[in-house]
């Protein structure tokens, strides 16, 4: 049987060699994993509080758009929801309306639709007014009108091709305005 004894000098290499083995098991098994690890828990925190950021602003936008909402509902009139078949009195709103602050104007009826219990009335209009205040005032007036509406599809194109301003300029205004009905 052979055996070797090693020296001193053959010794302190093999501590250093197995320190070295266990230094290099120690930084792939535990480091590298531990450093990967935290580099990916840092970027999801990174991903969170920008999300955060993110969510925060949306919500305080919502807060002042909704406090908008709430100004503008308390500072107008509440328009009634009227029982169906109301269109005589909607026809004297609108004359009372768009007649007078106009120098013409068309109305025609589309089909009527109901949702739950509802019926809505859509009315095409077009009108011809002095210039674009007196438009935004009648489209203003159509909005506050006693019945509730919806307008959609608001034009406004001056009548003439000219370089006058649309502030100044006789204009024409083609809209749709939906009044709600109960059924």
């Amino acid at each position: 049987m052979f055996t070797y004894s090693f020296n001193n000098r053959e010794k302190v290499l093999l501590v250093i060699l197995a320190c070295m083995l266990i230094g290099v098991f120690y930084y792939f098994v535990v480091q590298v994993p531990v450093t990967d690890r935290i580099t990916a828990a840092q970027a999801l925190q990174a991903d969170a509080e920008d999300n955060m950021v993110i969510e925060s602003a949306k919500a305080t936008k919502m807060k002042k758009m909704q406090a908008v909402i709430d100004a503008a509902d308390s500072n107008t009139l509440k328009a009634e929801i009227p029982q169906y078949n109301n269109i005589k009195n909607v026809m004297v709103q609108l004359d009372n309306i768009v007649g007078s602050a106009t120098t013409d104007y068309n109305i025609s009826f589309s089909q009527i639709t109901t949702n739950e219990g509802l019926v809505y009335r859509p009315i095409n209009m077009s009108f011809d007014c002095a210039n674009y205040a007196a438009a935004k005032n009648i489209i203003l007036n159509l909005n506050n009108c006693q019945y509730r509406c919806m307008i959609d599809s608001v034009s406004i194109e001056p009548e003439s091709s000219s370089n006058e301003s649309i502030a100044t300029s006789p204009v024409t205004v083609s809209l749709t305005i939906t009044f709600i009905e109960k059924n």
